[in-house]
């Protein structure tokens, strides 16, 4: 089975940002939860990535969601990460944060790593944020 839904995270002059949200069960022990999100420019409809609202390069935007997740574990590496920083590192480099892992509420970008990535299943979404105004 798979169930959809959606949730409008931002809706303003600016910038509209969608999640669609679901849950796949393909009978094994339990169903995976998964994201998709989308940033639109209201003025152009067009689609806006999260490296473009902070202007900085794709790059730059790997390297400091990367960060932010390391400095969470380092803060509190019992917070729903795995127990390895190494592995939680090895994990973030394979991930490509503008690959719509993130979406805008309430002036901030949130970026998220789905279950399983660099904490277990009942961690769930983890997530770190960048507000707008420091520009990343």
């Amino acid at each position: 089975t798979d169930e959809v839904s959606y949730e409008v995270m931002n809706n303003d002059e600016n910038y509209i940002s969608i999640v669609s949200l679901g849950y796949v069960y393909e009978l094994g022990a339990h169903g995976m939860p998964y994201r998709y999100s989308y940033i639109f420019d209201t003025a152009t409809g067009k689609k806006v990535s999260a490296a473009k609202l902070l202007g900085i390069s794709k790059k730059q935007l790997n390297e400091k969601v990367r960060s932010l997740y390391l400095e969470q574990f380092d803060k509190d590496p019992e917070s729903g990460f795995y127990p390895s920083r190494d592995d939680v590192q090895s994990a973030l480099e394979d991930l490509d944060f503008n690959k719509n892992l993130y979406y805008l509420k309430d002036g901030k970008i949130y970026f998220y790593a789905d279950p399983y990535v660099v904490g277990p299943y009942a961690a769930g979404f983890m997530e770190v944020s960048i507000d707008l105004e420091e520009k990343a």
